[in-house]
């Protein structure tokens, strides 16, 4: 019997498109600490623009070991028409669409590793063995508050040809979708519909293929306040380093913390973030 973590590639993925902006340092980050927590993983960022623009862009070049490559060209994904879509929505139904394509796992380009992704699916399979060959694919719960908004998007584990995936990207369609297909056009009350609440509504559906873990494998700090205060302002005190990974939520929730973030920030402060981070600066 084939086993679920054999299912999934050794391949991690990020995406990135031009806005015309230089990369940024969380952008190295990100993709500098997948690479060295996951050495047994081949890290690929596609992207629209080779050159990678800025200082950071050039050192994100030079990283050993990641693979940069064109974004897939679309005209048409699950019948949306991708060229017409914001980039963020790009960005959504692009991610899905390469995951079920060729499985593995997706990262946003704002989030740091910090543990091995395949030593927490060995975990997964010690103890979820009795469900784990049902399950196709691997999402954080995002929850504020107490309150479960939906499955995250910024990262993803799932073998290729992923059932859950496939009906996510149906949800696109405004033919095949439960809802309504894609409403949103960018920054509007539908913004998040398809990437996290519609995701939650399949889980409801058909939680027998997903496996959930809680949101501090991948998704503590949250938005709020008190966590990211916590996170990048207080002194380190271990609190998250039993996290997987980190969801910076590179947004206006987190902006204060980041607009002003250099390396040298990074090497002075003895924050959580900072600690954590310093390791994955030359």
């Amino acid at each position: 019997m084939i086993t679920f973590k054999r299912e999934i590639p050794k391949t991690i993925f990020f995406i990135h498109f031009d806005s015309g902006k230089d990369l940024s340092l969380i952008t190295y980050l990100a993709i500098k600490s997948a690479i060295e927590a996951n050495q047994d993983c081949e890290v690929i960022l596609y992207t629209d623009n080779k050159s990678l623009p800025g200082d950071w862009g050039r050192a994100i070049t030079k990283i050993h070991n990641l693979k940069v490559m064109d974004i897939p060209s679309f005209d048409k994904i699950r019948n949306v028409e991708y060229a017409k879509l914001s980039f963020a929505h790009k960005a959504d139904i692009l991610r899905l669409q390469i995951l079920y394509a060729t499985g593995g796992i997706y990262l946003d380009t704002d989030v740091i590793s910090n543990r091995p992704f395949f030593g927490l699916i060995d975990d997964l399979l010690g103890s979820q063995a009795s469900s784990i060959m049902n399950s196709t694919v691997i999402l954080g719960k995002e929850e504020v508050y107490g309150k479960f908004v939906g499955y995250a998007n910024a990262v993803m584990i799932a073998s290729a040809e992923s059932t859950f995936l496939n009906r996510w990207l149906d949800g696109f369609d405004k033919d095949k979708s439960l809802w309504k297909g894609l409403r949103s056009e960018g920054y509007d009350k539908f913004y998040t519909e398809l990437s996290v609440k519609y995701s939650k509504f399949l889980g409801f559906l058909y939680p027998e293929e997903i496996i959930e873990v809680s949101r501090g494998y991948f998704y503590y700090p949250n938005y709020t306040p008190e966590e990211l205060n916590h996170f990048f302002l207080e002194d380190y005190d271990g609190s998250f380093d039993r996290c997987y990974a980190f969801h910076l939520w590179g947004n206006a929730s987190s902006y204060d913390y980041l607009k002003d973030l250099t390396k040298e920030s990074i090497k002075s402060s003895n924050s959580n973030f900072a600690s954590i981070v310093k390791r994955y600066l030359d």
